[in-house]
């Protein structure tokens, strides 16, 4: 849709680049600098992960970076152009319904909720339980 109105300050959107630090924080930071300097990417759309060690980086070349801030320690404060902490706002006790739009689009009867290892991916879970209930 944003695409076919002519895009975003002129340009398309196209996620080319997926790329998966696998919550390495090295890697992490590597594949911000190949993002900005090797792909010449307009901006960068985040999972949530527990660190977020490229956020400098990203920040320093205003980068506008989007993404969930799960993680107080995640360094989403790092630049106005992070729309983490300063752009998104997280409330994991109400309901969190893209999930439940979307299990009702395609008439499912059975949905399963998986966190991984970390306390923040666990309560982001909750919002989709709550929203299923």
């Amino acid at each position: 849709m944003v695409n076919a109105a002519g895009g975003v300050a002129g340009r398309t959107i196209d996620m080319a680049h997926a790329l998966d630090d696998q919550s390495s924080p090295s890697l992490d930071a590597s594949q911000a600098r190949a993002l900005v300097d090797q792909y010449k990417v307009f901006a960068v759309v985040r999972v949530a992960t527990p660190s977020f060690a490229g956020a400098a980086y990203l920040a320093a070349h205003d980068v506008p970076t989007f993404g969930l801030n799960v993680n107080p320690n995640s360094q989403w404060g790092a630049g106005p152009s992070l729309f983490g902490n300063t752009g998104s706002w997280n409330d994991f006790n109400s309901p969190q319904l893209p999930a439940v739009y979307l299990a009702e689009q395609h008439h499912v009867t059975a949905a399963a909720v998986l966190a991984y290892n970390v306390a923040a991916s666990r309560l982001g879970c909750q919002g989709v339980i709550n929203g299923f209930h």
